[in-house]
């Protein structure tokens, strides 16, 4: 097997397992790599990286990260540091170095670099690469951690590939759902004015009574629900004035005074 693009190089749909074996293999502690590859048309988010370590030597930390293509010294080439990983343990066995749980954002169709740093070992450490049929790969010497920007020169390789990968997932889809619903009731009734009037008026056999009763009654009931309106018809009893008048009689008789002593 060799390294490719999309299998166990740049944005893979599953994480490989067998050894790469690649036409080439570098040195990989005391140095870092990317390796460059276009993110496919529905990615939106990587969530496990990994490199091939191809010997077994001291334990050492290493770490993976993800670079912007917007380097400034070779246009495209790796410049700024999306996402780290941090010191990562490498332990001593050969074999695939991976860290999952991740949930870095990306573009879809957007070029990237993955990158990789190696602290030194006693023994040589190695990665598999390829020179033919990658998007580009670079290197920098002495580093102990990944780099930002990353500070490249010309690339190392313009069309090889290291065998770094990262597993991409489809964006989260997003629904949006929203229900509105109103309801207004008003009701207005009951305006019931009672007027009651009594007067009673007796002098000297003369007697004015006057009665007034006035009555109004207004009923008005509005009901509006889901922008209905219901108006009842509107009955009005008319003002019904009841006066009964007795002719006011000013009846005087006058009795000559007569002072009557019956003792005399």
């Amino acid at each position: 097997m060799a390294v490719v693009l999309g299998t166990n190089s740049g944005f893979v749909a599953i994480a490989p397992t067998a050894d790469p074996t690649g036409g080439a293999v570098l040195t990989a502690d005391s140095q870092s790599k990317v390796t460059k590859h276009t993110s496919p048309a529905t990615a939106g988010k990587i969530t496990e990286i990994g490199w091939w370590c191809d010997t077994a030597t001291e334990a050492a930390n290493y770490q993976l990260g993800l670079y912007a293509a917007d380097g400034t010294v070779v246009p495209g080439e790796a410049g700024t540091l999306l996402f780290n990983t941090g010191d990562q343990a490498k332990g001593t066995t050969a074999g695939w170095k991976v860290v999952t749980g991740l949930n870095w954002t990306i573009s879809p169709s957007t070029d990237y670099w993955l990158g990789q740093q190696l602290d030194n070992t006693t023994t040589t450490t190695q990665i598999d690469a390829e020179s033919i049929g990658g998007s580009g790969r670079d290197a920098l010497l002495t580093q102990t951690a990944l780099t930002d920007p990353y500070g490249g020169g010309g690339l190392a390789d313009t069309d090889g590939m290291v065998a770094i990968y990262a597993v991409w997932e489809t964006a989260p889809t997003t629904t949006s759902s929203s229900t509105s619903t109103s309801t207004s009731t008003s009701t207005s009734s009951s305006s019931t004015t009672t007027s009651t009037s009594t007067s009673t008026t007796v002098t000297s056999s003369s007697t004015t009574s006057t009665t007034s009763s006035s009555t109004s009654t207004t009923s008005s009931t509005t009901s509006s629900t889901s922008s209905t309106t219901t108006s009842l018809p509107h009955t009005v009893i008319p003002l019904v004035e009841i006066q009964t008048k007795t002719p006011f009689a000013d009846i005087r008789t006058e009795t000559p005074i007569v002072d009557i002593h019956p003792n005399l």
